[in-house]
C-alpha cells in the first residue's frame, strides 16, 4: 500500500477547487463564448450542478466500500480484467490532461511573455518542475494548495473588482445567449469542466471516511462554481461577445487593461503570479494522480520510481500538438466536452454493476 499521509477537509477542498478553478484563467471562457454567447456565467452553473449530482451517486458507491479509493472500488466491482480497463483509463486521463494543461500555459507563456524561449525549455522545465513536487508526496501537495489558496482567491477578486470601469452592462445581452436549447445542452455536455474533483477519489483513504470525501467534494464543486461563473460574468462585462470570443486569456487582457493613474495600472504581474502557482498545483495533482493510480493498479508501494519514466510520457505529450490553436480547439475542447465519460460515468456503471449484484446474489 502506498503511504500518501492524511490531511484534512479545507487541505482538500483547496486541492480540488485549484484543479478546478484554474481553467478560468486560460483560454476557455472566450472560447465557450463561441458556443453559449453572453449565457456561458449561469451556463457554468448548470454544469456545476450536473457535476454535484454526478458526485453525489458516485458518493452512494463509496459509502458501500468504506476506506478503498476509485481504483480499489473498480477492481472489487468489476474483477480484474474489467477493473483494469477502468483504471488504466484514469491514468491515461490525467496523464493526458496535464500534458494537454501544460502545453496550452507555455503555448500561451510564449506568445504573451517569454516570446523568444524555446517550446522545449519552457516544456522541460515545467515538467521537471512538476516531477519535484511529485517526489515530495501527495501530503505535501495539499499544503502547498491551502497555502496559497487564499492568495490567489484575494488577487482575483482584487483583479475583478479594479477592472469594474471597463464594464458595460450592455455587453451581457442578449441574455439568452446563442439560444436557451444550446445553453442547457452545452451546460450539461461541459460538466467536465469541474470533473477535476475525481481527484478526491483516488486519494479517498487520506481523506479518513466518506464522509469527509463527500464534503470536500461538494464545499470544492460549490466554490468553484462561484469563482468560474463569477470570472464569466465579469468577462462578459467587460468584453462584447465578438471580442471575448477572441481572446486567448481573458484574464490577462482585463489585469492589463487596468489602469487607475500612473501608480495603478498594468497589473499583468499579478495575473502572472496566479495563473503560475494555480498551474503548478494543478499540473502536479494531475501528474501525482496519475503516478497514484499506475502504482495502485500494478501494486507499487514507492510511486518514485515510477515518476521518470512517467514525467518522459508526460513530455511527450506536451510537445505533440503543433502548434497553441490545435491545443485549445482539439485537446482543451475534447476534454471540457467528454472528460465526462471517463471520471464520471466509468465510476457511476460500477455503482449499478455493484446494485446488480446485490439484488442477484
Amino acid at each position: 500500500m502506498i503511504k500518501e499521509g492524511k490531511f484534512g477537509v479545507q487541505e482538500a477542498v483547496c486541492l480540488a477547487s485549484i484543479a478546478i478553478s484554474s481553467k478560468i484563467f486560460f483560454s476557455s471562457p472566450g472560447y465557450l463564448t463561441r458556443f453559449v454567447g453572453a449565457a456561458g456565467w449561469y451556463m457554468t452553473i448548470i454544469s456545476c450542478v450536473t457535476a454535484i449530482i454526478a458526485f453525489k451517486l458516485i458518493m452512494m458507491l463509496f459509502k458501500q466500500f468504506p476506506g478503498k479509493n476509485i481504483i480499489d472500488i473498480f477492481e472489487l466491482t468489476l474483477g480484474r480484467g474489467t477493473g483494469f480497463f477502468f483504471s488504466i483509463s484514469f491514468v491515461a486521463f490525467f496523464l493526458y490532461s496535464d500534458g494537454i494543461l501544460i502545453r496550452e500555459f507555455i503555448g500561451v507563456t510564449k506568445t504573451f511573455i517569454l516570446t523568444d524561449t524555446p517550446l522545449s525549455v519552457l516544456a522541460v522545465l515545467f515538467v521537471a518542475v512538476v516531477m519535484v513536487v511529485a517526489v515530495l508526496g501527495l501530503e505535501s501537495i495539499a499544503r502547498v494548495a491551502k497555502f496559497f489558496a487564499y492568495t490567489l482567491l484575494f488577487f482575483f477578486v482584487f483583479v475583478i473588482l479594479l477592472c469594474v470601469q471597463n464594464y458595460q452592462v450592455t455587453n451581457l445581452f442578449p441574455v439568452g445567449g446563442y439560444g436557451i436549447d444550446k445553453t442547457l445542452i452545452h451546460g450539461l455536455k461541459r460538466c467536465s469542466a469541474y470533473d477535476e474533483v475525481m481527484i478526491l477519489t483516488v486519494f479517498a483513504g487520506s481523506l479518513q471516511g466518506t464522509k469527509y470525501l463527500k464534503k470536500a467534494g461538494c464545499i470544492s464543486l460549490f466554490i468553484s462554481g462561484a469563482i468560474i461563473s463569477i470570472g464569466l460574468f465579469c468577462f462578459s462585462l467587460a468584453f462584447p461577445v465578438q471580442v471575448l470570443q477572441e481572446l486567448t486569456s481573458p484574464m490577462f487582457t482585463m489585469a492589463r487593461s487596468i489602469s487607475y493613474g500612473a501608480f495603478l495600472q498594468r497589473l499583468d504581474p499579478i495575473f502572472v503570479f496566479m495563473w503560475t502557482i494555480s498551474t503548478l498545483i494543478t499540473g502536479a495533482i494531475f501528474f501525482y494522480s496519475s503516478v497514484s493510480c499506475y502504482c495502485k493498479i500494478f501494486r507499487i508501494r514507492d510511486t518514485k520510481p515510477v515518476i521518470l519514466p512517467m514525467g518522459i510520457l508526460l513530455f511527450l505529450i506536451v510537445m505533440m500538438p503543433k502548434s497553441l490553436l490545435s491545443v485549445i480547439s482539439g485537446g482543451v475542447q475534447t476534454l471540457r466536452g467528454y472528460g465526462w465519460v471517463v471520471l464520471f460515468v466509468l465510476p457511476i456503471i460500477c455503482l449499478f454493476v455493484n446494485a446488480f449484484k446485490k439484488e442477484t446474489s
